[in-house]
């Protein structure tokens, strides 16, 4: 029987990472010995998942693309309810901007703060804090727009974080280089200066800090009002970054359409799958978008030989529902669906467009005509699908209350992910080899051992 390693690259000091040539070098040495590696981590995340190592440590690694949630702060029990088996990363939802850098944002405190970190970091996962968001975005432009400016916030940041035990920042600025909210402060020199701004975060974080960001679908505004065409340099400094990936459709729309179509099916429309091809982890919704049609029936059309029910023809506008962005489960809870997700109730018919990865409720009685389009198993497995054939970092989740247990289970099983946490217990890591001439250095982790010896001469005993 060949051993089988969790292998884990630990350099010397935290602002390095394992080189791919050391990542190469070690993969040969193992597979060349009958032995083979299940997971490859470098050092950097392995403290965002499990500490570093020392005595005692309790490592819980997870196969697969990740999956991240944010967590609504301001909603109560929302971080108790938490199934930390199914999420990687947790944003903690989130800090508003002020005029002097980090705020509060109504009905949340600093202790839900603690609590949030102090959980998912017992889970062995990685918490971060959320900044921004689309009523909290209001002063980054500010923020960001001289030296001493940027080097202010960044240094608030690093407070926050080590203050309430955070890993990491997702800037959520909605939006760079243009309005959000209506109040926001706006200047053609964003850009410029969130590229600026993320270089002295970098630097003021280190590199064992992680740094997220949630991005527009279209795109970064650049200075001309047009959207940038090259964000590589904004890639550098991110781990990951979340494509907001749904609100392609809503109550500002003149037909209805999907919250999250997977793929583009009508002239001009925009998609999941062009967003990413535009970015290239993407982001599902768990809520859903609602709409009066003018008629009781669903019309069909087809885009490039495909047939669609998504789009309809809207009632007047002063006819239009109040758009709540009901979440899956309140669906439920309102009647309109039934538990298992599979038919509507009340009234209303679920059916499921193959061209958008889209499920649909309508209810065509009488005066009502209401179409509802929302996130359900087969639209979070197809999305999940998606996410790891195209090889992307995986899917983050807004938010982690409105989904319901089958459809956390859904996206797992498409991502890839086992159905079971895969816990070790490891007593004793040591690494050995001459640590300067091999600055990486190694430590190997043997699967379901209490003790385990690795280097770069040696080989992992299982």
């Amino acid at each position: 029987m060949s051993n089988s390693y969790i292998v884990v690259f630990k350099p010397e000091s935290d602002g390095e990472h394992a080189s791919t040539s050391a990542i190469n070098d070690l993969a040969g040495k193992v597979e060349g010995s009958g032995g083979s590696i299940k997971h490859r981590y470098d050092s950097k995340v392995m403290r965002g998942f499990a500490g570093s190592f020392s005595e005692e440590l309790k490592a819980e690694l997870e196969q697969g693309p990740l999956v991240a949630a944010y967590v609504p702060a301001w909603t109560s029990g929302a971080v108790e309810s938490v199934d930390w088996s199914r999420v990687d990363v947790a944003f903690w939802f989130c800090a508003l901007t002020t005029e002097g850098g980090i705020g509060l944002a109504p009905g949340t405190t600093t202790a839900s703060m603690k609590s949030f970190s102090a959980a998912a970091t017992a889970a062995g996962k990685v918490p971060m804090l959320t900044i921004g968001g689309w009523s909290g975005s209001v002063y980054v432009s500010d923020l960001v727009s001289t030296s001493k400016m940027r080097a202010a916030f960044a240094n608030t940041i690093k407070t926050w974080l080590r203050v309430y035990g955070f890993k990491g920042v997702d800037l959520d600025w909605e939006f760079v280089g243009r309005q959000g909210a209506g109040n926001n402060i706006v200047s053609p020199s964003d850009s410029a200066n969130y590229l600026a701004f993320l270089s002295k975060l970098r630097s003021t974080l280190g590199a064992s800090a992680f740094i997220s960001a949630a991005v527009p679908a279209a795109g970064l505004t650049g200075p001309a009002g047009t959207i940038l065409s090259d964000v590589s340099r904004f890639a550098q400094y991110f781990d990951w970054v979340q494509l907001m990936s749904y609100d392609y459709y809503g109550a500002w729309s003149s037909t209805t359409g999907p919250n999250s179509p997977l793929y583009s099916c009508n002239a001009g429309g925009d998609s999941a799958d062009a967003t990413v091809k535009r970015w290239i982890a993407g982001g599902v919704p768990s809520y859903s978008q609602r709409w009066k049609t003018l008629k009781t029936k669903l019309s069909t059309t087809r885009y490039n030989g495909a047939s669609t029910t998504a789009f309809q023809a809207l009632a007047a506008p002063e006819q239009q529902p109040d758009n709540l962005g009901w979440s899956t489960k309140e669906l439920i809870k309102q009647k309109v669906l039934t538990a298992d997700l599979s038919k509507g109730a009340s009234g209303y018919t679920r059916s499921f467009d193959t061209c958008t990865q889209t499920p649909i409720l309508f209810n065509p009685a009488g005066n009502r005509k209401l179409f509802i389009t929302f996130e359900d198993d087969q639209s979070w497995a197809a999305k999940g699908a998606y996410a790891k054939a195209k090889g992307l970092a995986g899917v983050a989740v807004y938010e982690s209350t409105g989904a319901t247990d089958s459809m956390w289970a859904a996206l797992g099983a498409s991502l890839g992910r086992p159905t079971a946490k895969t816990r070790m217990r490891v007593k004793r890591a040591t690494v050995f080899g001459n640590a300067s001439a091999s600055p990486e250095g190694v430590a190997g982790v043997g699967e379901g051992l209490d003790e385990v010896e690795a280097g770069w001469e040696g080989q992992g005993r299982a």
